[in-house]
């Protein structure tokens, strides 16, 4: 990780993080977080993209369920179990 605080320019969906520009650079370079879906902050947010980028990943709280909705209350990729609550 970088040594100096950097202003949040990037959201991670998967791991609910914020990063600044290099480092969500790193993220993206890192073998294991690669295919993580990230948002620009303060840009307007393509859905349809960002669900795209998520493809079938399961839920993290209803495992036997995809992904298919972005919460903006949440700020997380939930699945419609998780809408109805």
């Amino acid at each position: 990780m970088i040594d100096v605080c950097r202003c949040a320019t990037n959201y991670c969906v998967e791991c609910q993080q914020c990063y600044c520009e290099q480092c969500s650079v790193w993220h993206t370079r890192t073998k294991s977080t690669s295919n993580h879906a990230q948002v620009v902050l303060g840009q307007p947010l393509d859905l349809q993209s960002l669900l795209s980028k998520l493809g079938t990943e399961a839920c993290h709280i209803h495992r036997s369920e995809d992904i298919a909705l972005y919460c903006y209350d949440c700020e997380a990729a939930i699945c419609y179990v998780c809408k109805a609550r």
